[in-house]
């Protein structure tokens, strides 16, 4: 010991005290040798004691595993951060302050980061001195581990180099214990409401590259499956369905059919309002080159749990008694059965399922508990037939900016597994646009002048396809984006409303979606209060650190299986991943959190595009010109030498004017009016239910 002690006085730092403060000389004092010899002493036992800190468990004492196992599941894991660090701030001190092969040490002023820097080498310390102390952070790093299926000859070189995670077996088997202790949310949960979303899913068994007679190839279908928890924040204490239908209904009765189809014109007030002010704000942010950028949100809800249940074998959605199978199992399971509300959501097919029962059996969905609301997917499936839709009508421009800079990958009609080298190429052409049309207003307008910088635009037809552009599509993708985000339903609906006059052209095609737009503002103006604030409140949902539409966690469930469950693929296996899933998901989400609570949101570009927005813009400064007087000439010539045979033809500039498709969503959206009271009351409507006034 007096060796050791002697050893570890070699390095202590000069003036750093056992507990890492700066001893101060008192006035008038000499230090004498007994002095130095007991500061010495003194700092030499703070070094050769390690202060084991909280949240470290040892796996033999059974109260220390079950509490290792009810805090991994909270997965709130924030408050533990640092804590070796501050239990032992001699040791941090002495780390900072070691040499590295006689180099000089590298005096920084400290950051003020989440992680100090030598957390880890504490904890993997403690690791290494016995196996069956675990510390929270290895716990749930192991679990991570197992949920993204980390292959084990990575994870046993990892556990054995590093100390940092425990082996396999031992977190496979901490999983099971874990199912018995599910606490499930530990925030307080709504009352009378509860959620679920769902999707299909076909799992492809054996199938190869060669068929013979005596394969085993086949197919597993599926209908997965997920309670999703609402916290009471979003619901209110006064929601009482029952007391609704007892007085009327859950929908209104003073909505005039009329002026519900005088939402879907294109020249709404509140619509035209929408596009003047997303310009100038838009127009803004490009400037200052954030267009794409995530604005921050500090949702006032928490994010939320799901449990995610067997599957529903055999089962899709091809077929109404497929449909009615599932939706009698989960307003039938013990979460739902006494609810006076269930929302269930999902992709655009689950859906259109949805609101056709709802249509075909309104007094089994609607006026009998639990109460069935459909919710529409909105992030990723609404996005992508969104762009989809905008997409197909500005095709040609967009190929042509496609061609200018090399691009051979997108196309004319992208499917959603293309979607997002779509919309990477969309951010591409929406910011060289609004670059260039910052440069043309320069030289002669005001650009963030709605109304009079788009009839300047008009006089050059080519000028006005860039505009048009921005003002139809572009700008209202992106808003689109950000309203998901941040949870904005009332902004949502109108973006609904002003797609219906795209999604219906000819080119755009988008006939489910078009009635489901209808059918999805319907719900959100016609029900009543208190039910009408609890729906836009919900109309996303919490993941981490952002909002999402109801189709992504299934969706992302989905994913989750075909990339973890691929060999031995049986019904079995699916199980049980699914069923460790309730768990592995908590403790990932957990550590995502602390990760990157710190960090900035990641940048919204898969690649540099500043080359490929320079060969766009060059190109239209040549085409159209590079200042305000050339842009805004009266011509209708083909000046950017677009394919036009979607456009109605190039033989004169008539029908170069009448193929644009503002004209087109023009003419198209004529009878508008019609086909809104169509969708919701006519012979095939889809809420035959409602009492107009």
């Amino acid at each position: 010991m007096r060796y050791a002690l002697a050893a570890v006085c070699l390095f202590v730092p000069r003036g750093v005290g056992a507990m890492g403060w700066t001893h101060r000389k008192r006035r008038g004092a000499e230090p004498g040798p007994s002095s130095d010899a007991a500061e010495s002493l003194s700092c030499a036992a703070g070094l050769l004691n390690f202060i084991k800190p909280a949240a470290v468990y040892h796996m033999d004492n059974p109260t220390d595993r079950e509490t290792l196992l009810r805090t991994l599941w909270v997965g709130e894991y924030w408050p533990w951060v640092a804590r070796f660090t501050q239990d032992n701030p001699a040791l941090d001190s002495l780390f900072h302050s070691l040499k590295v092969d006689g180099e000089p040490t590298r005096v920084k002023q400290k950051k003020a980061i989440s992680w100090p820097r030598f957390e880890n080498i504490f904890r993997c310390y403690i690791r290494a001195r016995s196996q069956k102390y675990v510390p929270l952070e290895t716990a749930a790093l192991s679990v991570c581990f197992l949920h993204y299926k980390v292959p084990h000859p990575a994870w046993e070189a990892v556990a054995a180099l590093t100390k940092a995670v425990m082996a396999h077996s031992w977190t496979e088997q901490l999983c099971e214990d874990a199912l018995a202790l599910n606490p499930n949310p530990i925030y307080k949960t709504a009352c009378g409401m509860t959620a679920a979303v769902f999707d299909n899913l076909e799992m492809k068994v054996g199938y190869g590259s060669y068929a013979t007679l005596d394969s085993s190839a086949h197919r597993i279908p599926m209908t997965n499956w997920a309670t999703a928890f609402l916290p009471s924040s979003a619901v209110g204490s006064d929601f009482d369905i029952r007391q609704m239908l007892g007085s009327g209904g859950i929908f209104r009765t003073d909505v005039v059919l009329d002026a519900f189809k005088d939402l879907f014109n294109h020249n709404a007030p509140d619509l035209v309002d929408l596009r003047r002010q997303r310009w100038f704000d838009y127009f803004e942010l490009a400037a200052r080159g954030i267009l794409w950028v995530k604005e921050n949100y500090d949702s006032p809800h928490p994010k939320t749990y799901f449990e995610w249940h067997d599957p529903i074998w055999d089962r899709l959605q091809a077929s109404y008694e497929d449909v009615n199978f599932e939706l009698d199992l989960m307003r039938s399971h013990k979460y739902h059965k006494d609810a006076h509300c269930i929302q269930l959501g999902g992709d655009g097919l689950s859906y259109m399922r949805l609101i056709h029962r709802l249509s075909q059996d309104p007094r089994r969905f609607l006026q009998s508990t639990p109460v069935v609301i459909p919710r529409l997917g909105e992030a990723p499936h609404g996005k992508f037939h969104l762009m989809h839709g905008g997409w197909r009508l500005w095709a040609p421009l967009i190929l042509k900016m496609a061609a200018v800079a090399g691009n051979t990958f997108v196309k004319v009609d992208p499917t959603i597994s293309e979607f997002n080298e779509h919309e990477h190429f969309l951010r591409i052409v929406v910011e060289a646009f609004c670059e260039y049309v910052i440069e043309i207003g320069a030289t002669g307008s005001d650009h963030k002048r709605h109304d009079s910088f788009i009839r300047f635009a008009m006089r050059n037809l080519s000028f006005a396809y860039i505009c048009m552009f921005l003002d139809l599509f572009g700008f209202a993708y992106v808003q689109f984006r950000k309203s998901v985000h941040k949870n904005d339903s009332k902004t949502l609906d109108k973006l609904w409303r002003d797609n219906l006059t795209t999604a219906r052209t000819s080119k755009a095609n988008k006939t489910n979606y078009s009635k489901m737009s209808v059918v999805l503002v319907y719900w959100g103006c016609a029900l009543r209060e208190p039910l009408q604030s609890v729906f836009h409140a919900t109309r996303t949902l919490r993941w981490i650190n952002t909002h999402v539409g109801w189709d992504f966690p299934i969706e992302q469930l989905n994913n989750w299986i075909k990339a973890s469950v691929k060999a031995h693929v049986t019904k079995e296996q699916i199980r049980k991943f699914i069923s460790h899933l309730n768990f592995t998901h908590c403790v990932s989400r957990g550590l995502l959190d602390i990760v990157r609570r710190e960090r900035a949101d990641r940048a919204e570009y898969l690649k540099p595009i500043q080359t490929t927005k320079d060969l766009i813009k060059e190109y239209l400064r040549e085409k159209i010109g590079p200042d305000f007087a050339t842009a805004t000439q009266e011509s209708d010539a083909n000046l950017l030498n677009l394919d036009m045979s979607d456009w109605g033809g190039d033989r004169n500039d008539q029908q170069r004017r009448d193929g644009a498709p503002w004209e087109q969503m023009r003419r198209d959206s004529q009878n508008f009016r019609d086909y809104v009271g169509d969708a919701v009351s006519g012979p095939n409507g889809l809420c035959k239910w409602h009492m107009w006034r």
